[in-house]
């Protein structure tokens, strides 16, 4: 029984330690306060329909989009660069930014833009990782 305890007691604390061992996430999505999340929240909102970050601002017509072996359209394109840009705003977490979509773009956006957006983010991601 002891033996058992003990072994118990050394594997919560090696795995504590293991998990405590990551990078430090920041609170607020990415964003060190609630305020600069607000603010990037607004620039997001503000900019996403006729703005810098509207999707058909982000691409260009007649042009051919692919990423990893996926042929993308120019609305496509744009919503991918899109969740490359919110990577680059700074935010860190993929479900904040599908519940900001629907209120960015004043609609809920069908699976394939959503799709486009999921993989511009993570093709953000994995450039900054590389760095």
């Amino acid at each position: 029984m002891t033996f058992s305890y003990i072994r118990i007691s050394i594997c919560a604390l090696l795995l504590g330690t293991a998990v405590g061992c990551g990078a430090p996430s920041l609170p607020y999505h990415g964003f060190q306060s609630s305020n600069s999340l607000s603010s990037a929240d607004d620039y997001v909102l503000k900019e996403s329909i006729g703005g810098k970050m509207d999707p058909l601002n982000m691409s260009q017509e007649d042009q051919r989009y692919a990423h990893d072996g996926i042929a993308y359209d120019r609305k496509e394109e744009g919503y991918y660069q899109w969740g490359m840009k919110m990577y680059q705003l700074g935010y860190r977490d993929i479900y904040y930014i599908r519940d900001l979509e629907p209120r960015a773009f004043k609609q809920t956006l069908l699976d394939t833009f959503e799709k486009a957006i999921d993989a511009g983010y993570d093709a953000a991601q994995s450039q900054a990782s590389k760095q």
